[in-house]
């Protein structure tokens, strides 16, 4: 995002220690593919690592294409410019460190290119950030409700008991259409400071509502939220929120 929008240099985004260790080729390609309203954007950046000692590189190929024709083409001698109709313009040298993109200027002939980097600009990239990962597991309290009355079988091994871990492949398998899934914290929990640290995004109840007769197979059905129209996939495991 930060090359395409020109805010900093590939010398700067690419350095040598960014290439795989255990690839001996002195090239990069990042390819990104982008649904708009105008089609599907094909975007591709090629670097090459002349020196790396020396942390030198250079852009040896930038293009973008709408829908498989092209919008934007660049190597490291020329840059060729085309028109919202896909046909070629002006043409101008490349800068071998800056996106060629970045340099267009908006006019009423290149409304596409631009959607593109107006697009890249609202992009939000998001990464796991270990140092604010908790490593404290809340322990979770079981229970099915079935016609309005909670269950309480003997045979359904994790209800009513403190866990850690919920096999849902086990608690749907013996879950009927209509049943509520609860999941509760076994002791207090302060979910209010736990969401403004970013530990956890759910409210402390939890009630799923199995949406549909259940067989045992491999994959977990889709589920409802209780009280919800909108429908989300679950993995076959689930531990609380951390």
């Amino acid at each position: 995002r930060d090359f395409i929008l020109g805010r900093r240099t590939s010398l700067d985004l690419f350095p040598p220690d960014t290439l795989t260790r255990w690839d001996k080729r002195i090239e990069q390609t990042f390819e990104l593919v982008v649904k708009l309203e105008p089609g599907e954007y094909s975007y591709r950046l090629r670097i090459r690592h002349e020196a790396p000692e020396r942390t030198l590189n250079k852009v040896v190929e930038e293009t973008l294409n709408l829908n498989g024709r092209p919008l934007f083409a660049s190597n490291d001698k020329q840059i060729q410019l085309y028109n919202d109709s896909h046909v070629a313009g002006p043409q101008l040298l490349p800068d071998w460190h800056v996106s060629g993109i970045s340099r267009v200027h908006e006019r009423i002939e290149n409304l596409k290119l631009t959607a593109f980097r107006r697009a890249i600009e609202s992009t939000l990239v998001l990464a796991l950030n270990p140092d604010l990962v908790s490593a404290e597991a809340i322990p979770i309290h079981v229970s099915i409700r079935r016609n309005g009355k909670m269950l309480n079988e003997k045979r359904m091994r994790f209800l009513n008991k403190t866990l850690y871990k919920v096999d849902l492949e086990e608690v749907f398998s013996c879950m009927k259409q209509g049943d509520v899934l609860i999941l509760n914290p076994a002791r207090k929990v302060d979910w209010k400071g736990k969401r403004a640290r970013g530990n956890c995004s759910r409210d402390p109840r939890i009630g799923y509502t199995l949406s549909q007769p259940r067989s045992l197979s491999p994959s977990c059905p889709a589920v409802t939220m209780a009280g919800d129209s909108t429908r989300s996939a679950c993995g076959r495991s689930l531990s609380s929120c951390r």
